[in-house]
């Protein structure tokens, strides 16, 4: 299980000439809710966006993510019914998690996907600063969501439960 939102800012090097292709930007979910792609802001020559499949990522290191050859870094195309992680118009961090009978459990801090299949597993859930300082940052599994939407709609029975158990 790997936490996503710390990859953002991460350098992209190509291990062909060990250089730098960009920073990351965001991460995008496609429909299925599996991480499919990095968007990267680049450097170097080529600027502005681009795009690297989750598939053509060759490791996710502690300070760089890495790839096999700037070849591996495509324009951005991009199907609807996708989610970001951060950016665009309904991002997932900030999203308020509620249950289906209204209940606000709070909001999503980070994302959290399987180190297999790259598909959301659960969401670290902020009470806001203060709740967060005091009792810490929550954990609801993505198996409770019924919908994503402008909020994330979640069945009535989710429980939160303490983040240090799932990481």
């Amino acid at each position: 299980m790997r936490r996503t939102l710390p990859w953002v800012g991460m350098r992209v090097i190509e291990l062909e000439k060990g250089d730098g292709v960009g920073k990351v930007a965001d991460l995008l979910f496609d429909r299925n809710h599996r991480a499919s792609v990095l968007l990267i802001d680049r450097e170097g020559v080529l600027t502005g966006r681009g795009a690297i499949l989750f598939a053509d990522i060759d490791s996710f290191g502690e300070d760089a993510v890495t790839i096999e050859s700037p070849e591996f870094v495509g324009d951005l195309e991009w199907t609807e019914g996708g989610l970001y992680l951060i950016t665009g118009d309904n991002p997932l961090v900030g999203k308020e998690i509620l249950t289906e009978d209204g209940n606000l459990l709070g909001t999503v801090a980070d994302v959290y996907i399987g180190g297999e299949t790259d598909n959301i597993v659960g969401y670290e859930v902020s009470d806001g600063l203060l709740a967060d300082l005091v009792t810490g940052r929550k954990w609801l599994p993505y198996s409770d969501t019924l919908q994503i939407g402008e909020q994330i709609i979640v069945r009535q029975t989710a429980k939160l439960s303490d983040l240090q158990t799932h990481t």
